[in-house]
């Protein structure tokens, strides 16, 4: 899992990617949309947090 935050002025941009680990592995679409799914509301809290301190 890698969370990309890019900011400009008073905007941000995340990127967020699942991936496997090695090449060799797999990691199916359901897999990796599950993933991100569980991870984005506490990235998204995270930003809200950090733009109101």
């Amino acid at each position: 899992m890698r969370v990309t935050v890019t900011t400009r002025g008073g905007s941000a941009c995340v990127d967020m990617e699942a991936r496997p680990v090695s090449r060799w592995k797999k990691l199916d679409g359901g897999a990796s949309w599950a993933v991100l799914t569980a991870t984005e509301p506490v990235v998204r809290q995270a930003l809200l947090e950090e733009a109101v301190a």
